[in-house]
């Protein structure tokens, strides 16, 4: 009997034990719930709702289509053919080209005239076919040479402008005394007088040996041959 009085308290106390820790922890879950509850409800009566910025805009009533226009297929219309002899019949213009040349140095190759002659019967650029004074007088002979200009040009090359006097700027002339065969070719040329000294002197040998002449004929009609010169002015524009 004792024993089972003391199970039933034992009991009763575990009960009523379990019943006071269960409504500990309810208790303290309902105050959290409070808090949280009580502080989000605050939060939103503080946190008022902000008006929208912009007004919706009314929509648009999209535009009616248009009501398509039935087609209309032309029937094509057939190519007519030009004949050939039309075509070859027109004009065809070209325009004409133009093509500007730079100018080159002008070389004046005319024939020089006879230097004047000085005491003595020797002048300045070699002899002239007087023979020297004896004191009397001397008697004139046929000068031993003539211009080239007297005779008939077959073939005249002009020379060379050197490029590294063009380049400087530099101009002078060349007298040259050369011989016209039989055949009307050019032997023998040497150079007279030269300014400046020595300058333009290959140029114009080079150019007077290529030249060509019809021949000297005499009284007779037979070809002779003459000492002839020429004068080469080298100038520049």
């Amino acid at each position: 009997m004792r024993l089972a009085l003391t199970f039933t308290a034992a009991s009763a106390i575990n009960l009523l034990l379990f019943w006071i820790m269960i409504q500990l922890v309810t208790a303290e879950q309902d105050k959290q719930w409070i808090r949280t509850t009580d502080s989000a409800f605050f939060d939103f009566i503080r946190q008022r709702p902000e008006p929208e910025a912009l007004s919706r805009s009314p929509r648009k009533t999209p535009p009616k289509p248009e009501p398509q226009k039935p087609e209309t297929f032309s029937e094509p219309m057939p190519q007519q053919s030009s004949p050939a002899a039309d075509l070859r019949a027109l004009p065809l213009q070209v325009p004409a080209l133009r093509v500007d040349v730079p100018a080159s140095p002008r070389m004046n190759v005319s024939g020089p005239t006879l230097p004047a002659v000085i005491s003595g019967g020797q002048s300045k650029t070699g002899k002239l076919g007087t023979v020297p004074g004896t004191g009397r007088g001397s008697a004139p002979v046929a000068p031993s040479f003539i211009m080239a200009d007297e005779l008939t040009a077959i073939s005249r090359v002009q020379p060379n402008y050197p490029d590294r006097l063009r380049f400087r700027r530099v101009e002078g002339e060349v007298l040259i005394e050369f011989t016209v065969t039989t055949e009307g070719a050019v032997t023998d040329p040497v150079v007279i007088h030269s300014k400046p000294s020595g300058a333009f002197d290959r140029a114009a040998l080079q150019a007077v040996r290529r030249w060509r002449f019809q021949p000297r004929r005499d009284e007779q009609g037979n070809s002779v041959s003459v000492r002839a010169r020429q004068l080469f002015a080298f100038t520049l524009n």
